[in-house]
Formats: structure tokens, sequence, C-alpha cells
């Protein structure tokens, strides 16, 4: 379950969002506050259509508009930076700032200030709970009437003011952080990586990667020439030699070219124009390249199996109508999606082949999980289906070694246009 934060001169109502696909108000909201707002999704997690719904309750509550405009300051986390999101803040008067990434500790007020507080008091509530339900275990019903409680006595202004303070934002404080706060970073200072322009040319390429061979090189000198360092003992009384001469702190490695994880965050105004731009760019180029997998991956499915009597005419029907060469390719053991025929419908099913026969197969059904592409072994015996009713051969199943999912097989396919039973 997440919880929402939301502060400025008064903390504003918080939002929590369920790990459940419906909302039930009247259990979940039992005994929380007047104003609080209430959401769910299956993961329990922020997304970008719910982040949507917090701004929509953000602007009811500080009733910003563009004549009276309100600064937002949060993390640049992907759920807050959606196509959806800047476009409803620069239309009502919200404007967007994003914390530099790994900074939240230093320019957060609320993890200056409020959610120590908080998680103290949560625990306090949660305590109290068990004396008074002994043997009970806490469920999401009962988190909102605690989690409200606790909020009301962390947010308080005092906190609030001390966050807004200590992070140097208001009062502005450009030097509210002195160097002595950075020493703990310091071993671990690197030379950024030398990134290469692919459109310049031939000779600046061998340039820079020289010049990048010959920073590695004074690099490990360095880093050597520290290490191999040995210090010289004197026999006067008052020599001091600190353990950093004697074992110098360990160094970290130069930086590594990594094209892994998702886009290294920034600070930004993300409701600024260019910002915007390159937002919707990215969220379309994603869109773009998932849709690609999974027509690739509907085709590598598709391929093997083409339906019977398809786009053939009446005179060549009767002579290539056994000359299906994927139909009879099949074995025992391999996956298919087969269509059986009833009064007025036909409906789509996957099965297993068991054994071939001359004009067709003998097959044990699979039922499908609701809204998965897993399925488990039905108690009906074996059936026999013609080649005709044989649609699709799908690719080799995949094994999931968590428990709730042992009994079951996972299939990797577009199962969208079968509408498989």
């Amino acid at each position: 379950m997440t919880q929402v934060g939301i502060i400025c001169a008064n903390a504003l109502p918080p939002v929590w969002i369920f790990p459940r696909v419906r909302f039930d108000k009247a259990r979940m909201m039992a005994g929380a506050p007047t104003g609080t707002l209430g959401l769910v999704h299956k993961s329990g997690w922020m997304t970008a259509e719910n982040f949507l719904s917090v701004l929509i309750f953000f602007k009811e509550n500080v009733r910003c508009s563009n004549g009276n405009p309100v600064l937002l300051i949060m993390d640049n986390h992907e759920s807050h930076l959606s196509v959806e999101g800047p476009d409803y803040c620069k239309g009502n008067g919200i404007t967007i700032l994003t914390l530099p990434p790994h900074t939240s500790n230093k320019l957060q007020p609320l993890d200056h200030c409020v959610f120590g507080p908080f998680k103290k008091f949560f625990n306090e509530a949660v305590n109290a709970w068990h004396l008074s339900h002994p043997n009970e275990s806490v469920t999401i019903f009962e988190l909102p009437q605690m989690s409200a409680t606790a909020w009301d006595r962390a947010a308080i202004p005092e906190n609030i003011k001390s966050g807004f303070k200590s992070c140097g934002i208001s009062p502005f404080d450009r030097n509210i952080f002195p160097n002595e706060h950075f020493l703990s970073s310091v071993v671990s200072d690197r030379p950024p990586p030398v990134l290469l322009n692919h459109q310049s040319s031939p000779g600046s390429i061998a340039e820079e990667q020289a010049g990048s061979k010959v920073e590695d090189a004074v690099i490990t000198s360095v880093v050597s020439s520290r290490t191999l360092e040995i210090p010289t003992f004197s026999t006067t009384e008052n020599t001091y030699v600190s353990p950093e001469e004697v074992r110098p702190f360990p160094e970290a490695p130069p930086r590594k070219l990594s094209c892994r994880g998702r886009k290294r965050g920034r600070c930004m105004i993300a409701t600024d124009s260019p910002e915007k731009n390159e937002i919707a760019e990215r969220k379309c180029k994603n869109s773009k390249e998932k849709q690609a997998e999974k027509r690739r991956v509907h085709q590598r499915s598709s391929s093997p199996l083409e339906e019977v009597g398809e786009n053939t005419s009446d005179s060549d029907q009767d002579s290539h109508e056994n000359e299906v060469e994927p139909i009879y390719s099949l074995h025992s053991g391999d996956f298919v999606i087969v269509r059986v025929s009833g009064k007025n419908t036909s409906r789509n099913y996957v099965a297993q082949i068991v054994n071939r026969a001359v004009d067709g197969y003998d097959v044990k059904f699979f039922k499908r999980q609701i809204a998965s592409n897993r399925f488990i072994e039905t108690d009906e015996t074996v059936s026999f289906l013609s080649y005709e009713e044989t649609v699709l051969k799908l690719p080799e199943p995949i094994k999931d070694n968590k428990k709730r999912f042992e009994n079951m097989t996972y299939f990797d396919f577009d199962s969208m246009p079968f509408c498989i039973q």
C-alpha cells in the first residue's frame, strides 16, 4: 500500500493507493478523515494514471489557477513524468520542479522532518491496535485510520517549517550544506566517462580514444602511487602518522559506460515546453518499441500453422486437402489453439496433443486463468479433434518456479486476437 504525502504551510489530507483492482469505499476508507482520497492499483504502487488523480486532488485542495500559480517540488520518478501530468499542471497553474537524482535525503522536506516522526507515530498506532485486538493481523482496511492519525501528529506546522528551512528552500539558502556534508563521497569521486560522438570524423574519434586512454593511465598511475606509497617513520617523539598514510582509503575504479536500466534523471521544470516535448517523444518511442515487440512475438507464434481451407478455391481444395504440411508436423506434447464448434457459436481453447491419429489428434484441454496467459489442465478425458479444428501452434511453455503458479502453464504470446476460453 502506498501513501502520498503533500505539504506546504500545512499538510494536505493523505492519498492512499490500495493493492486492489476494485475500490471498496465502505471498507477501505472506514475511519479515514474527511477530505482524504483513495485509489487502487493491482500492485499498490504509484502509476501515471493514479498520479493524474493525485494532481486533480492537489488542485482542488490548493485552489491554484493560472492567476494563482503554485510550485510543486517532487522527485523525477517515471510515474510522475507522464504526458498527461505536465499538460494538466500547465493548464491549471502548477509548475513542477523535479529534484536531482539521489538528493531526496538533502532536498526533500518530507524526508527531513516529517517522515521520521510519521513512522514513529504509525508504529505506535500499530502497537496500540495489537493491544486491543490480540491474536489478529493488521489488514489494509485498518491502515487508513492508523495512517491518518500518525499523519496528523507528524505533519504539523513546526515540522513542516523546519523541513523547508533545513533544506534551504524557504527561506532560500544556497550555502545550507557545507563542504563537510560531502566528505563521505570523496573516496568515490571519479571522472565522468568519455562519451564518443558517433557523428564525428574518424580522426576526432581516435583523438578522443587516445585522450581517454591517457586519462585512464593518469588515474591508474595516481592510484598506484598512492597504494604503493611506503610511509617513513621518524624516531622523533612528536611525529604523528595517521592511519590513512599507512593504509589509504580505497578508491573506486573509473566509471564505465552502461546502457542498462532506465535513463538517468536530472533536475528540470517538467511543465516547460522543451521538457514536456521530450517526455512525449520518449513515451511515443517506448510505445512504438512495445508494439513492435508484440508484433514480433505474434508473428513467431502464428507462423508454424495455417488455418485449413483458407484462401483456397473449390477446384484446388480436393487436390490439396492433404498437403497442409504444418498440421502434419505437430507431435505429441505440442501445445495448440483449437476451435470447438457448438450449435450456434465456436470457441477457442488451449490443448496439448496426446497422440496423432490418421485424420486428427487426441488432445487434453487447458482452462485459462482470468486475464492472463496462464492455463491449468482440466479434469476432462482425452478428446479427439480433426485437423480442421487446429488453429495455431503455441510456443514452448515457460516454467514459473513460484509456488502459487506451480500447477499452471504459461505462454509468452499475444492471446487477445484469439479470445481463448
